[in-house]
């Protein structure tokens, strides 16, 4: 492939994932900036965990969501921990292993439908002035992984977006959704807006979600090869995209199951050409049945691994050719490529809650020192 023909396609591929700019339906607009819910003791330091399932004893073998989900009615205790603890829980670094799709504007799910509220726990809306711009997944109570794409060269003020979790319908945001600012935008050092290579980006919020039924993180790959190891099972993808190229969002959250296709296919001529990388992974269907669309852009790729009853987030949405072609399924960044960089950002994060904390305690210190 020549070098100008190369980054014609480079150019065509990149606009192909997110929501169109001017897209002002299906508004999301709650009274509240933290509507919230306490964090419970038994879900607080899981990720990817099936709780609601409802397991279908007719059938010896069912994909994990085709079966019901329904929040429990179960009464459960408010959470009381202290600063340290909460600290661990805060960036997912406590006693529990670590929790874990051009311009954002034309990203639905191709052949899917509706997803069942709760279903995806891990699934966050990021909006600008409450209309939905990309799609992200919550991997600690203070980290949303997303792309790269839905910010780079996007000149918005930080304080127009927010972070919207626990949310099904876009127009009409529940008692369990959770509303948060952005405190920072950390977007992968060696992202190249012209290949889509690294197209990834955690964003920092002000404030931490509080774990409930509806806002849980996913579980995220520890290392490149783990994915080898975790036997996954089913694959999905969920966004509230468009169901068509060009077509307008969906306003309730949609889900489709995928198939991960092999790099070395998705690079064929008839295919990509050799244009995926080792950071990037293909999924959908051959014929195209299943595809993200425009609106997905950073929405997650979930599989499920039947060894650890768990889902993980395989990839985050970055671009495709247009939606639902045959031999042009969706490409997303490939998380396991990224873990180092995920443990590197949870743990700068960790310190510099840690070093907002320390004038908070010493105030409180000199406070009781001065009542003595």
């Amino acid at each position: 492939m020549d070098p100008g023909t190369s980054l014609s396609l480079s150019l065509l591929l990149l606009c192909w994932r997110c929501p169109l700019q001017h897209h002002t339906a299906n508004r999301c607009s709650p009274s509240s900036d933290t509507l919230s819910h306490p964090a419970t003791k038994k879900d607080a330091g899981q990720c990817g965990a099936l709780r609601h399932l409802r397991k279908d004893t007719d059938s010896e073998k069912t994909s994990p969501h085709q079966t019901a989900y329904a929040p429990s009615s179960q009464t459960r205790e408010q959470s009381i921990i202290d600063d340290s603890q909460q600290n661990k829980q805060l960036t997912g670094l406590g006693d529990e292993p670590r929790p874990l799709v051009s311009p954002p504007g034309e990203s639905r799910i191709v052949g899917g439908w509706e997803a069942l509220e709760g279903a995806w726990p891990w699934q966050v809306s990021i909006q600008i002035r409450s209309s939905h711009h990309c799609g992200g997944t919550i991997i600690s109570r203070l980290l949303v992984l997303t792309a790269a794409h839905c910010f780079k060269r996007l000149r918005v003020r930080r304080s127009y977006f927010s972070v919207v979790a626990g949310l099904n319908v876009l127009s009409a945001p529940g008692d369990g959704t959770q509303i948060r600012s952005i405190r920072e935008v950390r977007i992968h050092k060696d992202y190249n807006y012209v290949t889509a290579d690294n197209d990834v980006t955690l964003l920092l919020l002000s404030a931490p979600f509080n774990f409930t039924d509806h806002v849980q993180p996913v579980c995220t790959p520890l290392y490149d090869a783990q994915e080898s190891f975790l036997n996954f099972s089913h694959c999905f993808i969920s966004g509230w995209g468009s169901p068509y190229f060009k077509g307008r969002l969906m306003n309730r959250l949609q889900e489709v199951e995928v198939e991960l296709i092999d790099r070395r296919t998705c690079n064929r001529i008839s295919w990509y050409s050799g244009f995926i990388t080792e950071n990037m992974i293909c999924a959908g269907l051959e014929s195209g049945a299943a595809d993200t669309c425009q609106g997905d852009s950073g929405e997650p790729l979930q599989c499920y691994s039947e060894d650890e009853d768990k889902f993980y987030v395989v990839g985050v949405t970055s671009f495709g050719h247009k939606c639902g072609r045959p031999h042009k399924p969706g490409v997303y960044a490939r998380t396991s490529r990224f873990a180092d960089w995920i443990q590197d950002q949870t743990e700068s994060a960790a310190h510099r809650l840690n070093m907002r904390l320390i004038p908070e305690l010493l105030s409180v210190a000199l406070m009781l020192l001065h009542t003595v």
